[in-house]
């Protein structure tokens, strides 16, 4: 038992220490592009791009199509 109180007591300087930031933080400049880099349509066609053709597999075509077709949501 006196092993614990010792142990327990480092384990939590441990972890309180490790939260600490320090008195001389400062947030870094960061430059953010003043707008997106596609415009909303272009975005649109790059995420509809039918991928899976690239594979040539007549098998996945397929499957691709019932699953765009089929799906409800």
């Amino acid at each position: 038992m006196p092993m614990r109180k010792p142990l327990f007591a480092a384990l939590l300087a441990l972890l309180l220490g490790g939260c600490m930031m320090g008195p001389d933080y400062f947030r870094p400049a960061v430059e953010s592009p003043p707008a997106w880099r596609l415009t909303e349509q272009n975005a649109k066609d790059l995420a509809n791009t039918v991928w899976w053709e690239q594979f040539g597999d007549p098998v996945l075509n397929d499957l691709m199509v019932t699953a765009l077709r089929e799906n409800r949501t």
